[in-house]
């Protein structure tokens, strides 16, 4: 099975944008998942319960202090220093110095979480639909040729009935599922023995935990489980955490990780929204000098690309003035400032092709304006 994995992964092609239909197959993380060394014991793997920060508050997941993000190892290689958000600019308010000094003659493409970025965060997880405002904004930047990808850890699928554009780039599973415009999908591949794990876990999950504590729900991501506890009563949440780990200790091949009044249950190994971006900028043939990414999220799981973003581009946070640590550059408050800033950033690059129209330039070669 290596091997027919292997030789999928090296037939595929990546060609740059313009009428791609891609994508995508990670062949290390294949290999990671269906080598006779896949994580089997607890300790083993580079993705360690201990690796995760501790919440400062239950029932969010952004509220880290300073100590935890510097004293992670990875944060100190990278040497990125993470800022409190409420120190942080606004990105409508410096949506000009983005241009000016970021943007300038670049090519762009757009990141963008869903819920709680472009789509508010509500009690119920399947009624999280995308305002038609914001959708109307999406179209427009992809009719100006600017590539959009949805990064979320809900399904893709559920993802692309939400947003319902065949225009956009949609990584759902945290990146382990991907597909690009009009439909064409080659999904990262996982090991057959991991989606039997998780399905295993989440039935324990359900039977000891969402049918026993009022307002707990479980959502089936595909390729991860969420545990929902926003309805739930505040009092319980240590408990119900405390039963899911003991849980999990059953199941060294899958790890917890923290979402906004969620838990996510995902494979035990290296792969996060970061790498999904770091992944798609490589397949698109976008990972270069030229292009500036520009990702927006509002969650935990999306610190992870924001390292990734503000080596090069623009990394926004969703959240109000809170003294947390982040790593993003930039902040919007609401998804009601995202879809303002969408808007606006459109409206610059119209005038800025328009410009460029009027100087005999065509509106095909006009992305980089």
């Amino acid at each position: 099975m290596q091997r027919q994995l292997e030789e999928l992964s090296e037939t595929l092609q990546f060609p740059s944008l313009g009428d791609t239909e891609v994508l995508l197959a990670n062949p290390s993380l294949v290999g990671s998942l269906v080598s006779d060394e896949c994580h089997s014991k607890p300790g083993t793997s580079p993705c360690r319960r201990e690796d995760f920060f501790d919440l400062r508050k239950e029932d969010s997941v952004k509220n880290y202090s300073r100590k935890h993000f510097e004293d992670h190892a990875g944060n100190k290689q990278d040497r990125i220093i993470p800022k409190e958000v409420c120190s942080l600019p606004s990105a409508l308010d410096s949506l000009n110095e983005i241009l000016t000094e970021k943007l300038w003659s670049r090519n762009v493409i757009l990141f963008l979480d869903y819920d709680g970025t472009l789509a508010p965060i509500v009690d119920d997880p399947d009624r999280a639909f995308l305002p038609e405002e914001t959708k109307t904004a999406l179209l427009k930047l992809t009719e100006l040729g600017i590539p959009v990808a949805i990064v979320s850890g809900r399904a893709r699928r559920k993802i692309q009935n939400f947003v319902n554009i065949d225009t956009l780039y949609y990584a759902g599973s945290h990146g382990f599922d991907i597909c690009g415009p009009n439909g064409y999908i080659v999904p990262h591949q996982v090991a057959g023995d991991t989606l039997p794990v998780l399905g295993e876990a989440a039935e324990i999950i359900k039977e000891q935990i969402v049918q026993k504590y009022p307002g707990a729900s479980m959502e089936d991501n595909i390729l991860s489980k969420t545990l929902h506890y926003r309805r739930c009563s505040p009092n319980i949440i240590p408990e119900l955490e405390k039963k899911l780990d003991n849980i999990l200790d059953c199941f060294p091949q899958l790890q917890k990780t923290y979402g906004k009044c969620v838990f996510e249950i995902r494979p035990k190994f290296d792969w996060d929204k970061g790498k999904a971006v770091e992944w798609l900028l490589s397949a698109l043939a976008m990972n270069s000098p030229d292009v500036v990414p520009i990702y927006i999220g509002d969650d935990r799981t999306d610190e992870d690309a924001f390292q990734v973003v503000v080596k090069k581009g623009v990394a926004i946070i969703v959240a109000d003035e809170s003294e947390y640590a982040t790593f993003a550059n930039f902040r919007l408050k609401d998804p009601s400032e995202v879809r303002k800033f969408l808007f606006q950033f459109w409206i610059s690059k119209v005038q800025t092709v328009a410009s460029k129209m009027s100087c005999g330039k065509s509106l095909s070669n006009c992305q980089s304006c």
